[in-house]
């Protein structure tokens, strides 16, 4: 008797977990698709292309800058051209940093922003999951295998574009 009360027990209590509902997202998804995604991409390459182009305009400079230097290796004595060897080294120098900084600060931009992003998904999962009896939302990275009825991505998309066309890089 007791045994069967024990399996009574184990069965109804894996038909209880067999009743939670589980879906998947696609964050890669959303973060590439949503329309404030979409509006981030955009001002992300409007950035980097005006700093490739200032880069392009002192790359130029630094170049004719070199040619110079080199020009005048026969003409100037051993210290002055050492001089102007170091003082070209050290304005090359000054771009690299300016460069590497200027990279840095898209990037932060880009994490702040996506991560802003995220902050806005997460009430919109949480109220459709429970709008839906949804127990458990999973992304889609972590799962290897899912039924396609589970992924509950474009859904979660058309919320989001409704809710926040786009995002500002500050």
């Amino acid at each position: 008797m007791k045994i069967f009360l024990v399996f009574l027990f184990l069965l109804s209590s894996s038909f209880a977990i067999a009743q939670d509902k589980i879906a998947y997202v696609d964050f890669n998804y959303i973060l590439i698709n949503s329309l404030a995604s979409k509006s981030l991409n955009d001002q992300l390459n409007t950035l980097n292309k005006k700093n490739i182009n200032k880069f392009k305009k002192i790359e130029k400079d630094l170049k004719v800058k070199q040619d110079k230097v080199l020009g005048q290796k026969n003409i100037l004595n051993e210290d002055e051209y050492k001089k102007k060897v170091n003082n070209y080294q050290t304005e090359l120098n000054s771009y690299k940093s300016m460069v590497a900084s200027e990279n840095k600060k898209i990037l932060d931009k880009k994490t702040k922003a996506q991560s802003l992003l995220m902050k806005n998904i997460n009430p919109i999962l949480a109220k459709y999951s429970e709008e839906n009896l949804i127990s458990i939302i999973m992304d889609k990275k972590n799962i290897l295998i899912g039924k396609s009825e589970l992924d509950i991505t474009k859904d979660i998309i058309k919320i989001l574009d409704k809710k926040i066309k786009s995002i500002k890089l500050n």
